[in-house]
């Protein structure tokens, strides 16, 4: 299990996926590590998705929600900076 801290908000619209950054040093640390198709959960809300787009040059990856007619968010459609994301 491993954790990433979102670093920048992010809209996070009913059905489609959201972009989560991380830190650089996380970025170097974690990304390596995280797979398509992990769970993913958000810290706050406990709302879950898959990773489905890693961007293994830069320091983000995509998560859709695992229902398609939810939001993976901190609420209010925004996955807010700081944000905690555990994925499993």
């Amino acid at each position: 299990m491993a954790t990433v801290t979102n670093t920048i908000y992010s809209a996070a619209l009913r059905g489609q996926s959201v972009r989560v950054t991380a830190s650089s040093i996380e970025a170097i640390s974690k990304l390596p590590y995280i797979t398509y198709n992990q769970k993913a959960t958000v810290g706050s809300t406990s709302k879950t998705g898959y990773v489905d787009s890693i961007d293994i040059y830069g320091m983000s990856f995509q998560v859709m929600p695992a229902n398609p007619d939810l939001r993976f968010d901190s609420g209010n459609g925004i996955l807010n900076s700081g944000e905690v994301i555990t994925l499993v």
